[in-house]
């Protein structure tokens, strides 16, 4: 799934990424390229997720700051983006918009986020039972946090909907090394010399 920093389309929804990208990775049958929004079903699991633009657009003007707060909203308000076109740029839709949530999902998730986070929201649905008493749905709430940063995979128990976080470890912080000038030398400032952190060998 792109996002704002990717090489896909400017505009909401953004387009796959394109395969030329990643040659290698899009040899194994097991990676698909999807847009973002994205909304698909894995065993009978539906989920919808986004890169987080459209939470950080709300969060923006709003003063909601919590991922699962903002995604609450957006299951009420039955729209993954209700700040497109104004602050999230979209393509114009004339007839059909594809960001109305017109079936609730079992997960929806947001990437990008600070921080990590899980909840469940009960949702009405339209059934009735035998009694008069509104049937609920249970949709799970994930926030995903960004990998660049935190270094986090989250993981979803398709059968429980419980999640769980996988942590990678950093790579190393690159050194730098400090080359002060000499007096007498025509230079403005000191040099910054990056040196990349030994890799172990095997």
């Amino acid at each position: 799934m792109p996002g704002s920093l990717d090489l896909s389309t400017g505009l909401y929804p953004q387009q796959p990424l394109h395969p030329c990208l990643f040659p290698q990775a899009f040899r194994l049958s097991t990676i698909r390229s999807v847009t973002n929004p994205h909304r698909a079903q894995y065993f009978g699991v539906d989920f919808i997720g986004t890169s987080g633009e459209n939470i950080d657009s709300i969060r923006s003007c709003t003063i909601w700051n919590e991922p699962i707060e903002i995604m609450r909203n957006l299951l009420q308000w039955s729209h993954l983006a209700p700040t497109c076109p104004d602050l999230l740029h979209s393509y114009p839709f004339s007839q059909h918009d594809p960001l109305v949530i017109d079936q609730y999902p079992h997960v929806l998730f947001a990437g990008n986020q600070p921080e990590f986070s899980c909840a469940t929201f009960d949702v009405p649905i339209s059934e009735q039972t035998t009694d008069f008493e509104t049937k609920t749905k249970t949709i799970r709430l994930i926030s995903v946090p960004s990998f660049r940063e935190k270094h986090i995979g989250v993981m979803v128990n398709i059968r429980t909907l419980e999640c769980e976080i996988r942590a990678e470890a950093p790579p190393p912080p690159l050194q730098i090394a400090a080359i002060p000038y000499w007096p007498g030398c025509k230079c403005n400032a000191n040099l910054l010399t990056i040196l990349e952190p030994d890799i172990p060998s095997g």
